[in-house]
C-alpha cells in the first residue's frame, strides 16, 4: 500500500532501458561471485532483479516513494498465460518441424523456449539440461548462442525502446 504524499517514480523508455542494463550487469557480477548461483544456472537478470527488488523495498520503507504499475494482476496473468500457450504451440508446430524433426531440432526448440522465457542464458540452461541426459547437440550449441547474443539480445533492446516510444504504446 503506497504511503500518502509519496512522489511516483516515472521512467521514460531510455531510462527504463538503462535501468534494465544496470540490473543485468549487477546480476552478472553477483552470479560470478556467489558460487551456488552459477552452479544451479540462475540467470543474471533474475539475480539482478531480485537485488533491485530488495533495494527498492528498503528504499520505499526508508524514503517513502512508490512506483506506479500500469497493469493490474488480472490482465497481467492473462497475458502471461496466453504467452505461455503460444510459446508451447509455436515451439511444437513451427520450430521443431521447421528445423527438421530430429534431436537437434528438439534441442533448438528447447532453446527457443528459453529465449522466450527471457534470455540467452535460459536458452543455454534448457539445452544443457537436455544434452546432459540425452547426449550432445553440436549444431544447436553453435547456432543458439550466436543467434541469442548477436540477434535477439541486441535487437530486443532496440525494438523495445522503439515500440515504447510510439505514442499509443506509452511513449
Amino acid at each position: 500500500m503506497p504511503r500518502e504524499g509519496a512522489p511516483p517514480l516515472n521512467l521514460n523508455p531510455l531510462s527504463s532501458l538503462l535501468a534494465a542494463v544496470v540490473v543485468l550487469l549487477i546480476g552478472t557480477m553477483i552470479n560470478r561471485k556467489v558460487w551456488f548461483l552459477s552452479k544451479y544456472n540462475i540467470p543474471d537478470p533474475i539475480t539482478g532483479g531480485l537485488r533491485f527488488a530488495a533495494l527498492a523495498a528498503i528504499a520505499w520503507l526508508a524514503v517513502s516513494f512508490k512506483v506506479e504499475v500500469a497493469l493490474s494482476a488480472g490482465p497481467f496473468l492473462v497475458i502471461i498465460l496466453m504467452q505461455t500457450v503460444f510459446i508451447i504451440l509455436y515451439a511444437i508446430y513451427v520450430c521443431f518441424r521447421f528445423m527438421g524433426r530430429d534431436y537437434e531440432a528438439a534441442v533448438s526448440s528447447a532453446a527457443f523456449i528459453g529465449f522466450c522465457m527471457g534470455s540467452t542464458a535460459t536458452a543455454m540452461a534448457n539445452m544443457q539440461a537436455i544434452t546432459a541426459k540425452y547426449g550432445p547437440a553440436p549444431q544447436s550449441y553453435l547456432i543458439v548462442p550466436l543467434a541469442g547474443a548477436f540477434f535477439i539480445d541486441l535487437m530486443n533492446a532496440f525494438l523495445l525502446t522503439l515500440i515504447l516510444a510510439v505514442p499509443f504504446m506509452g511513449g
